[in-house]
Order: C-alpha cells, then sequence, then structure tokens
C-alpha cells in the first residue's frame, strides 16, 4: 500500500506543479508571517494565517477551490485530485503538454481480492463542521456558512478550527516550504508511469483474480496441447478496455484487453483464436446469438467473458438486482447446449453477482471473478488462463443468491438477523451464500499444520486484565502455522485465521458467526514450507452492547485457519465490561 500511495501523490503533486501556483515564502507577503517560519509547530503557523482571514476569505478556503487571497500572498489551492487507482480527471487533474497518461491501477475491490497488505499497506452546515467536515466537495459551504453564522448555529471558532486542520495539512505536505526542500517539486515526467508502476499494476491486477471453479482442471490451459485448434472468446465483456479501469479514472497510457493479450500469448503456437461479443452487457438483444452459436460449434475450447459495467453499477446508480443480467444467462444457457467441452466462464464486476447457475451446471468447467483490473487487466486474466500466473485471491465479498434483495428491505440497514433480515456480511448472514467470503481456489495445493505448541487451552480472565496497558493489544496466544505446496505448480497462498464465538458463551447480542482477525499471503515452491502467525488478541473476542461497551465474557472460543485447522480456546471467570462506551472527538 505504501508504494502504491507514493506513486499516487508522486503524480497528483507533479501533475498539479505545473500550474506553478505554489506560496512565495522567500519575498512575497507571507514572507514576512510565522506561516513560513518552518521552526514553529504546524498548527501555530496555520492558527496565526486565520487569524488574518477576513470571515468571507475563511469561508472561501471551505470548499473544493480554496480562492487565493492576493493581500496575504495566498494562492488558490485545488484540494480536488482524484486517485481512487491511479491519476483520475478531476479539477486539479489534466492530461496535457509532458504528462499525457498516467498508469491506471486495478480498482480497490481488485486490490482487496489479492489480501495482500504489502501490496495494498486504503443536515446542515452545522452539523457537519461541528461532526468534524472540515472541507466541502463543492460549495455547499461557500452559499451557507454565512447565513449559518447570521443565525448562530454555528461560530468563527467552528470555522477556525477546521482551517487550522487543512492549513496544518498543507503544512505539513510542505507547500509553504522552499522549493527545494519540497520532494515533490524536484519530480520531472520521467517519474510518471514509470515501469515500476505498469508492472505494480500488473502484479495487482493478478493478484486480485479468484478461481471460484475448476472441476477437472479445466484450467489453466496449456497451449502446447491446443496446437491446430480453435479457442473461442464469447461475451461482452472479452474485448474490455476502458471497462476494466471501472470508475473515477484517468487517461491510462495502453489498455489491454483479454482478447488482444490470449492472442499474444498464443501467437506462434498455430491456435486460432476467434472472438464474437454475441451479447452486450445489458438489454434483450439477441442478434448476436447466432454467430456466437455458431463460432462455439466449431471451437475446440469456449470461454465466456460476461459479467457488469458502470450503466449498471457505478456512483448513483443503485443495483435493483443482483442477478446475472437476463442477456447473458440466456446466451450461457444457448452455448451449453451447443459446446460439448467444459466452458470456461470469467466474470468482471465491482459487486457481487449470483454465478448459482454457473456454479451447479457440470457444463461448466471454470469460473473466474474478477474486479475492474486496470490497464493490464486483460494480461492478467490471459496469463492466469494460460497458467502463467497461478490465482490466488479470495472474494472480499459474500456472493448472496438472486432472493436476497426481496428477502432485505432496502430501508433496513441491519447487519444482524432479525425477523426480516436475514443479516448482511460473512459475520451475520443466516442464509445460504452462492460463494463465501474468502473463497478462493489455485492450480495447486497446500497443507496447514500447526507449528507451535498448541497445548494450553485455558486461559483466565482475570489475568489478561493484570496485562491490560493497551485496551486493544492484550495477546492471548500467537497461533503458528506450517503452509506447505504439496502440489505440481509454485504459487501463492491466501491464509485467514477467523476466530468463532461459541453461542453458549451469552444469551444476548446475536453474535458474529466468526470474524477474521488475521490473514497474510505468501509465495511458495513446489514442496516448499514457510511459516506464518497469527497474534489473537482480547480485542478480537469482546462483545459489542448496543451502547457501544465492550465486554469479555467466559467461554468457548473457536479459531479457524483456512479450512484445515481449529482450535478451541477457554476462556473462565468472571464476564467483565473492558472498554466503555468511546467518545469522539472533534478537535
Amino acid at each position: 500500500m505504501h508504494v502504491l500511495v507514493r506513486i499516487f501523490l508522486i503524480k497528483i503533486v507533479f501533475v498539479y506543479s505545473q500550474s506553478d501556483r505554489f506560496p512565495d515564502c522567500a519575498s512575497g507577503p507571507l514572507s514576512k508571517f510565522p506561516i513560513c517560519d518552518q521552526t514553529l509547530p504546524s498548527r501555530e503557523r496555520a492558527a496565526d494565517l486565520i487569524s488574518r482571514m477576513t470571515i468571507d476569505e475563511k469561508i472561501s478556503q471551505m470548499v473544493t477551490t480554496a480562492s487565493a487571497i492576493p493581500r496575504l500572498g495566498l494562492p488558490q489551492y485545488e484540494w480536488w485530485s482524484e486517485a481512487l487507482h491511479g491519476l483520475a480527471f478531476s479539477p486539479g487533474v489534466s492530461f496535457n503538454g509532458s504528462i499525457s497518461a498516467a498508469t491506471s491501477f486495478p480498482m480497490p475491490i481488485n486490490f482487496g481480492a489479492s489480501f495482500n497488505m504489502r501490496l495494498v499497506h486504503q443536515e446542515t452546515v452545522a452539523v457537519a463542521l461541528h461532526a468534524g467536515t472540515d472541507l466541502n466537495c463543492g460549495y455547499f459551504y461557500y452559499n451557507y456558512t454565512k447565513q449559518a453564522l447570521e443565525k448562530q448555529t454555528i461560530v468563527e471558532a467552528d470555522i477556525d478550527r477546521a482551517l487550522e486542520r487543512t492549513f496544518n495539512i498543507l503544512i505539513r505536505l510542505g507547500w509553504f516550504d522552499p522549493p527545494e526542500q519540497q520532494y515533490y517539486r524536484q519530480l520531472t515526467k520521467d517519474n510518471v508511469d514509470t515501469h515500476e508502476a505498469r508492472q505494480l499494476s500488473l502484479e495487482s491486477a493478478q493478484e486480485g483474480i479468484v478461481l471460484l471453479k475448476n472441476m477437472n482442471q479445466s484450467l489453466p490451459l496449456d497451449r502446447n496441447r491446443l496446437l491446430n485448434k480453435r479457442i473461442a472468446l464469447i461475451g461482452p465483456t472479452a474485448n474490455a478496455t476502458e471497462l476494466m479501469q471501472g470508475s473515477y479514472f484517468g487517461k491510462a497510457p495502453f489498455l489491454i484487453d483479454p482478447v488482444t493479450a490470449i492472442k499474444a500469448l498464443t501467437t506462434g503456437k498455430s491456435i486460432d483464436v476467434q472472438f464474437v461479443y454475441g451479447c452486450k452487457i445489458n438489454g434483450s438483444d439477441e442478434s448476436g446469438f447466432s454467430a456466437a452459436i455458431e463460432l462455439a460449434r466449431t471451437a475446440d475450447v469456449v470461454i465466456f467473458f460476461g459479467g457488469l459495467d458502470q450503466t449498471i453499477e457505478s456512483e448513483t446508480i443503485d443495483r435493483v438486482s443482483i442477478a446475472m443480467p437476463d442477456i447473458q444467462l440466456a446466451l450461457l444457457q444457448q452455448l451449453e447446449r451447443v459446446v460439448q467441452s467444459p466452458i470456461r466462464v470469467v466474470i468482471m464486476s465491482g459487486s457481487g453477482l449470483d454465478l448459482t447457475y454457473v456454479r451447479d451446471s457440470p457444463r461448466f468447467g471454470s469460473l473466474i471473478w474478477m474486479g475492474y483490473a486496470g490497464q493490464s487487466g486483460g494480461l492478467a486474466i490471459a496469463n492466469v488462463i494460460f497458467g502463467e500466473y497461478n490465482p490466488a485471491g479470495r472474494l472480499p465479498i459474500t456472493i448472496y443468491p438472486a432472493s436476497y434483495v426481496d428477502a432485505v428491505s432496502m430501508f433496513d440497514m441491519q447487519m444482524r438477523p432479525s425477523k426480516n433480515n436475514p443479516g448482511r456480511t460473512y459475520k451475520f448472514y443466516t442464509g445460504e451464500a452462492v460463494y463465501e467470503f474468502g473463497t478462493g481456489l489455485s492450480y495447486t495445493t497446500f497443507h496447514y499444520s500447526w507449528s507451535n505448541d498448541t497445548a494450553q487451552r485455558s486461559y483466565s480472565i482475570s489475568s489478561l486484565i493484570e496485562n491490560k496497558n493497551d485496551a486493544h493489544r492484550v495477546l492471548i496466544r500467537s497461533f503458528r502455522v506450517n503452509v506447505t505446496n504439496i502440489g505440481t505448480m509454485p504459487g501463492d497462498d491466501v491464509i485467514l485465521a477467523f476466530v468463532k464465538v461459541s453461542n453458549t458463551v451469552i444469551d444476548g447480542p446475536i453474535l458474529p458467526i466468526k470474524q477474521l482477525f488475521g490473514f497474510d499471503r505468501i509465495h511458495l515452491g513446489i514442496n516448499e514450507t514457510k511459516e506464518v502467525f497469527f497474534p489473537l488478541n482480547v480485542e478480537h473476542l469482546l462483545i459489542v452492547e448496543q451502547d457501544g461497551t465492550k465486554w469479555l465474557y467466559p467461554g468457548t472460543y473457536n479459531v479457524l485457519i483456512g479450512q484445515q485447522l481449529v482450535y478451541a480456546i477457554e476462556l473462565y471467570g468472571p464476564f467483565i465490561q473492558w472498554q466503555s462506551k468511546r467518545q469522539f472527538s472533534s478537535s
């Protein structure tokens, strides 16, 4: 994550720096004020600058485009720069001059599926300000803050507090420092869209691909066994380019679609790769079915590419169904009737999609899910299909059946199940998921075994209290696990550690079915063994009451490591309130 953040900041600051809108602390009006004195605390510097502003000037600094204040020598500042998964089109960003493109990374849901911390290591003006909303994306504050002051729903000190925090950020970023001391102002166009960034984009796309089904090793495909044969690529996302950027994206240097990547990986192998749409993402137009069916009849391998796009799921667009689009399901059903070999299916989406039909039908040999994977998404999925990369992603979501939307009111946002709500997420969903959170297969096989002494199983709550110097980090024990690759292919493994509270622990609030308390991702060669460990802290066992207080109860707690290891521990002694209701501060 730290690498990604650094790359995003480099791009934002470099592109912004081209406008040459930095404070002049050498000779401008600001130079005689404490704001330019680097020896002073940042909050003191910010407070002094704010004290020199009029009310109107203060309000002008609380919105997306903070206005220049010429009399103070303060230049305009554009807060709105997008970098959700790479530099994106936004008011503070433009692609022109020497910067014509920037690396487009996968969407966050794809990062989430990687389970790789090293990769991802992300009512009124009065109410908003009092809640700590210091900056308004837009101009609501600009239009209504003066009225809030006049009606005395806020006071000037509320504005000052918000501005002190935002200017403190600019000071800490070095915006008021001499140019030669600002690291990001020394960067050039050569620091944008680097080889490192491109490789990281491909790596993260591959790591987030999730193999959900693989009957009889339908994947990976062996190119040496496909000589003089035909691969049919069918479906609306097979030639996806911009679609794989999801939302909030910028201008990528290139966009590699699956068709292009698959053709590239089969070049020189006498393999005939053909593509037809078959259908669009959504709608009712079946005019492309006949071409798809005819191609499928003549193919030795059929791969269907489907999923969703931004016309179905995006900001301001709420989904009313989580079923696979009817048009895609209809095409799959027709392909199923004419294709003799197992059909491979690839689904691209940014949220859950009921895949029950593909999961249950023996005519579909494999099923892959991937998020919107960025500029190299096509190459990433091609590498997985042909075994150049061994998938290890895990679902970062629970995939519910299509009927779930009818079982839960859109006005009921409770997590815990009730009479009219089956619950939400892997922690509380009581129904049968299509695919559970954390599901994901590999082309190889891993074996887990305990590597540390597991003799002690009982722990005294009283002894845990004695170590309560930190309300959260009181260690109960560390679980050490040996992971061995006993398969025939090198690859990564994602190990998930859950804790499950016995229902006999407490007769009160509905408890989570299980809770993730640790995960790790490691790479293992054939027959290689590595050790991973997961510390189980008291915080992982605390039960939260409706008033926000946290309690520790005696009873049995089961630790689950992947699908292979289970370890029961027992806490004994009186139940205690471990932490009172947390108080939030606006300071």
